[in-house]
């Protein structure tokens, strides 16, 4: 017997099907029935036999009566669904019709269906057919699952080795370009030195993206461990930002960092969290106009610390905020200095921050431009120093009130903390 579901052809003929009742005459009826339809059979008197049964034959449903021994159907019925190997299996009731009333309780311990006996063989074949055709295709797309899941890790695996070995040669290019653009081996004429600039800048692009190509590949096969140590991080913005003002510059754009407090050591990743850092600060600057203002701030609020950018690019379409986290998800909002954009930068950052229970949202603000925020949850630490300086004394969220003000030549939030509860906001960036 065949049928069509959705599109997907089931053989219901090789089903197998599971009988379970103490009456061995009522057992038998039920039996001939479903095989004269091709179903592969199993045969249980009791609710541990089913139990037992289900664990090693793997049944696609079970026919269950209400009526069984010490244990009866309703309490096997609980017990398949308290095991996992087995509790997926679709089990429908076999009652009579004084016990229409208890059927409820039969729904509550997992019953997917009922029959009534004596029952009408055409309506409970129809039962269970349907029934089965679900449990069929469940098991279809289980395994479509499982084949796209390897067939992804493949992928990312093959991704990972082929990165790691282009990125040695672009090293190299890379090395080589800013030995000529640094004149170290001679002299060149312009139209040569654009050359080598379109190069330097091809090749900084290319490892870029190699990188990043590798990031993704090691954390999704769980290839990276957490290097996770106390360390200050307010020093490593202030690093970040330092290393930024390079590439800030070239397009006369501010960048500065707005400390509001100490917050001390936190536990994390130095190399990961400085590559968030790097890349929320390069994207404002990456999507901000030429003589501009870009933002860093930090605060800590309780049991968690916050830093967001802040820049006065044009921000992103509210429909396409979707795309941000996504791997190569790209927007219409292009570079304004002709940079690349490979749609990699944010979905690593989320990865990062996840695995060090942290958070990052983006937003764009009301007077133009793009706030991302990451959030830090403070951890103790036998270690309690990093960079000679004591942590800060962990706070209540309701004893630290912020205010909001603007600063009146950038519109950048200016967030301050002070005591008076009768000027608390919520805790929050925006």
């Amino acid at each position: 017997m065949e049928s069509i579901f959705y599109g997907v052809h089931l053989n219901l003929g090789g089903a197998k099907l599971m009988v379970v009742d103490k009456d061995r005459a009522t057992r038998k009826a039920i039996v001939s029935i479903l095989a004269r339809q091709g179903f592969q059979i199993l045969e249980a008197s009791s609710g541990e036999e089913a139990i037992e049964k289900a664990l090693n034959e793997d049944p696609d449903l079970v026919l269950l009566d209400v009526k069984l021994g010490e244990m009866d159907g309703f309490e096997t019925c609980q017990r398949f669904k308290e095991t996992p190997k087995i509790n997926e299996i679709p089990i429908i009731f076999l009652t009579s019709q004084s016990e229409m009333k208890s059927i409820l309780h039969g729904f509550s311990s997992g019953g997917a269906d009922y029959i009534i006996k004596p029952f009408n063989p055409i309506e409970a074949l129809a039962r269970i057919s349907a029934h089965i055709q679900v449990r069929l295709l469940n098991k279809s797309q289980r395994k479509l699952i499982e084949a796209l899941s390897k067939a992804n890790d493949a992928k990312t695996k093959m991704i990972g080795v082929a990165s790691h070995d282009l990125r040695g040669p672009l090293g190299s290019i890379k090395e080589l370009t800013k030995l000529m653009v640094d004149g170290t081996i001679g002299n060149f004429t312009e139209e040569q030195q654009e050359l080598i600039n379109t190069i330097q800048q091809s090749s900084d692009s290319m490892l870029g993206l190699v990188n990043n190509l590798l990031d993704i590949s090691m954390i999704e096969t769980d290839e990276v461990q957490l290097d996770l140590e106390p360390l200050n991080l307010e020093e490593l913005i202030q690093h970040c930002v330092e290393l930024q003002k390079i590439n800030a510059n070239k397009k006369s754009i501010e960048l500065k960092y707005v400390n509001h407090g100490l917050f001390g050591a936190i536990e994390c990743d130095r190399r990961q969290i400085i590559r968030v850092l790097d890349n929320l600060i390069s994207n404002a600057i990456k999507y901000s106009p030429f003589d501009r203002l870009v933002t860093v701030s930090s605060i800590r609020v309780g049991d968690h610390i916050l830093v967001q950018v802040e820049d006065q690019g044009r921000g992103i379409p509210e429909g396409e905020m979707h795309k941000l986290f996504k791997e190569y998800g790209t927007t219409s909002v292009k570079p304004t200095g002709g940079e690349i954009s490979t749609g990699l930068g944010l979905s690593i950052c989320k990865k990062i921050m996840t695995r060090h229970d942290g958070r990052i949202r983006v937003e764009n603000r009301a007077e133009g431009g793009l706030r991302c925020q990451i959030e830090f949850p403070v951890k103790q630490t036998q270690n309690s120093t990093a960079s000679g300086q004591q942590p800060a004394e962990p706070s209540s969220p309701k004893s630290v009130c912020i205010t909001q003000a603007s600063d009146s030549r950038t519109g950048h939030s200016i967030l301050h903390p002070h005591d008076k509860k009768s000027l608390c906001q919520d805790v929050t960036f925006q």
